[in-house]
């Protein structure tokens, strides 16, 4: 590869590709949870940690190294600021994901963490850069991305590291959203003012109100309950300085929460309306001002995993994926790869190189691919 000394650990390398309205470094569910999982996951690990393990945003591409002047984007659920870098200083504000904040001082290292100040919208103060493994602030891309008004994500069972969401919509009423699965790819158009209307009707719940996470509650007296599957889905709303986030964990049935859990009623009505905004028929043709067309994004998420599994025969090699640069440095710490972002044209020259073979690259949906990498093989997903 050019740019860097090749290195034996690459041989085994999962990297993926997705649209930039994907997501890196989604927490995996368990295709078979305790329910204790589900409801222990999301808590704070240390002192300055965000209360919930996060993802970069659709919006987020890193720009380059965070310095004075540099408007960074959050990229966890909240991030702590402190009045002093430390993480016995006094926490002064907590900033939601996607709030943007520019740096006024920094870096500064105290208690195995990197401190910057930022002034944000609730004051200056100082908040740390990430853990070692994954990255809580970013710099803020340069793109002018209308307002949001709603987006729609939903993970289910063991998930590859990128979940884009199935339904974006602006407040100018923009839309992205998942084709069916006959079509493949992403579509987008602009809703009419009613069928914008009716659309944010359907979603004025009472549960959507505030941020909120449902998950399952055990029955004190309750048996073990089945092992299967589940599904998480998150809603989003509003502008980052006013976001609305609601997560919550798919309903199990009438029989199965009435002998284990404790009532949730929230869940119930989120599960039916998650169902529902994946109906085929939730936008019919006259929801559109013109027929919707073909969504083409300037700029590509990727995710990149060393030691992965083996790769099948008559790839590319990894070595000769130039666009991609040096592996061990790409992009930001994301879980347990790196997550960074690629123009169109350094995707156009993927899909070059791995046209004809065994995993071609789709540019119009989230595609896994793999190549090939001396001594051994290597996947990039």
């Amino acid at each position: 590869m050019t740019g860097y000394t090749r290195q034996r650990y690459l041989s085994r390398a999962a990297i993926g590709i997705a649209l930039v309205i994907g997501a890196c470094g989604t927490p995996a569910v368990d295709s078979t949870p305790s329910v204790s999982d589900v409801q222990a996951s999301g808590q704070p690990t240390d002192a300055v940690s965000p209360s919930m393990s996060g993802t970069p945003s659709p919006s987020v591409a890193p720009e380059g190294p965070v310095g004075v002047g540099t408007t960074i984007q959050v990229m966890v659920d909240t991030l702590r600021v402190r009045e002093a870098p430390g993480t016995d200083a006094t926490i002064v504000a907590r900033l939601a994901r996607d709030v943007t904040a520019v740096v006024t001082a920094g870096p500064m290292e105290a208690d195995g963490y990197t401190w910057f100040e930022v002034e944000t919208s609730a004051g200056a103060g100082w908040v740390a850069d990430g853990d070692g493994q994954e990255a809580w602030i970013v710099a803020a891309p340069p793109l002018e991305a209308a307002e949001l008004a709603f987006r729609f994500r939903v993970m289910c069972d063991v998930q590859p590291p990128l979940v884009p969401p199935l339904l974006t919509v602006t407040t100018d009423r923009e839309v992205v959203m998942a084709s069916q699965p006959s079509d493949g790819g992403w579509r987008t158009g602009r809703l009419t003012p009613a069928a914008f209307g009716d659309l944010m009707a359907l979603l004025d719940h009472p549960a959507l109100a505030e941020s909120a996470r449902y998950v399952p509650v055990r029955r004190p007296e309750a048996g073990e309950p089945p092992g299967h599957g589940l599904c998480v889905f998150e809603f989003t709303f509003g502008p980052p300085e006013d976001r609305v986030q609601v997560t919550s964990v798919s309903w199990f049935g009438d029989e199965e929460e009435a002998m284990f859990y404790e009532p949730s009623p929230e869940r119930k009505a989120l599960d039916e309306l998650a169902q529902r905004l994946q109906e085929p028929g939730l936008l019919t043709d006259a929801a559109w001002e013109s027929p919707p067309g073909t969504y083409e994004a300037d700029a590509f998420l990727a995710w990149i995993q060393t030691d992965a599994g083996p790769s099948p025969p008559g790839v590319p090699a990894a070595d000769d994926l130039d666009v991609l640069g040096d592996l061990s440095t790409f992009g930001v710490p994301a879980s347990i790869g790196r997550c960074g972002y690629l123009d169109r044209d350094e995707v156009e020259a993927l899909a070059e190189a791995f046209a004809g073979s065994e995993a071609p690259l789709d540019p119009l949906a989230v595609s896994y691919l793999t190549a090939a990498a001396e001594p051994g093989p290597a996947s990039i997903i």
